[in-house]
């Protein structure tokens, strides 16, 4: 049976025992720490890939709203239209035929 613990033990002893846990404690410490500081690289490298895939996320949304604005203006104008130059196009169509050739008088 194991004896309970008298205040007449070892001093040194106690000193040792004491001097163990504080070496103990120092070592999780600093591993805690150090742990801290690779916690901290990480969190930072992960902010910045997340900016740069925000980035890129907007990047494409981008490319495939001019992709989509693309395809539906090739739906939308008639295919004269982009064949034509621009302004040869609006002079030709400034005054259109019905109205100036009718022969309407007022």
């Amino acid at each position: 049976m194991k004896q309970p613990k008298t205040s007449n033990e070892d001093p040194l002893h106690e000193l040792a025992k004491l001097r163990a846990l504080l070496e103990k404690h120092e070592k999780i410490t600093k591993k805690r720490e150090e742990e801290e500081i690779a916690l901290r690289q990480r969190y930072r490298q992960l902010l910045k890939q997340y900016a740069e895939l925000k980035k890129a996320q907007q990047q494409v949304i981008q490319r495939e709203r001019l992709h989509a604005l693309g395809q539906m203006a090739s739906g939308i104008v008639p295919w004269g239209w982009v064949r034509e130059p621009i302004p040869t196009r609006f002079v030709n169509q400034a005054r259109p035929q019905s109205v100036w050739s009718s022969g309407r008088t007022s």
